[in-house]
C-alpha cells in the first residue's frame, strides 16, 4: 500500500489508510478512534536486566500524508517536544540521510547516543537505527515510521522500535520505559504533528 508522500493509492475501493485501517483488529481499531494512538508489540528481557522487546503502534494524526511526513522527517526537533530528550544536534549531512546526536536523562541516567536517519518519501517511509561508527551510551536502538493517508485532513502511521540499552537497569525502570514513556512519547508526536509543529512540551 506504500505510496509516494504526495500520493495517495486506492486500495479495494478505499484510500490506502481506509484500507489499512479496515484491517485492523476491532478492538484495537476502536481504542485508536477513542485515544489517537494504540500500543502493542512484544517484550523481552535479555540478560542483565536490559530491555530489548520490540514495541509497535500506530497513530493518527491530523493533517494530509505529505504535511505528516514533512515534520517527522525532522529529528533535531525531538527534544522540543518528546519527554526525556535533554539534546539533539546533527552531526553531518549525508545524501541519503542524517545522523543526529542524542542526549537523554533517564532517571538518575545520563546518555549519549547517535542515531542515524534515512527517508524514502517515495514509500511514505522514515527508518533509523544506532549509527555504531560512534561511541554509544546503549547497545542496540532501531525503528520506523510508515505513513498512509485515510483522507486529506487524516494519515495513519505504523510505528516500530526497539532499544537495548546494554546496561543491568532494575526490572521496574524497564517497565517504566516500555509502559509510560513510549505512550506519553506517541501523544507528545502527535500534539506535535496535530498543531502543525508548534507544540512544545512544557517542562
Amino acid at each position: 500500500m506504500a505510496s509516494p508522500i504526495a500520493a495517495v493509492r486506492l486500495v479495494g475501493g478505499l484510500t490506502e489508510g481506509g484500507a489499512y485501517l479496515a484491517g485492523l483488529d476491532p478492538k484495537l481499531r476502536k481504542t485508536l478512534e477513542k485515544e489517537g494512538h494504540v500500543l502493542f508489540g512484544e517484550q523481552s528481557e535479555t540478560k542483565g536486566g536490559t530491555y530489548a522487546g520490540y514495541i509497535r503502534a500506530v497513530a493518527l494524526f491530523k493533517g494530509s500524508k505529505e504535511q505528516v511526513y514533512k515534520l517527522i522527517a525532522q529529528p533535531v526537533r525531538q527534544p522540543t517536544y518528546l519527554p526525556r530528550l535533554t539534546g539533539a544536534k546533527s552531526v553531518d549531512k549525508p545524501a541519503n540521510g542524517e545522523p543526529i546526536e542524542f542526549r537523554v536523562k533517564v532517571m538518575w541516567a545520563r546518555m549519549k547516543f547517535f542515531t542515524r536517519h534515512w527517508f524514502y518519501p517515495e514509500y511514505s517511509r522514515v527508518e533509523w537505527a544506532l549509527d555504531k561508527n560512534h561511541k554509544n551510551d546503549i547497545a542496540l536502538q532501531e525503528g520506523y515510521w510508515q505513513l498512509y493517508q485515510v483522507k486529506p485532513d487524516l494519515t495513519v502511521g505504523k510505528y516500530g522500535t526497539k532499544v537495548d540499552t546494554g546496561v543491568a537497569v532494575p526490572q521496574f525502570v524497564q517497565d517504566f520505559l516500555a509502559r509510560q514513556d513510549i505512550p506519553k512519547a506517541l501523544t507528545a508526536f502527535r500534539a506535535f504533528i496535530d498543531s502543525k509543529g508548534t507544540y512544545r512540551r512544557d517542562d
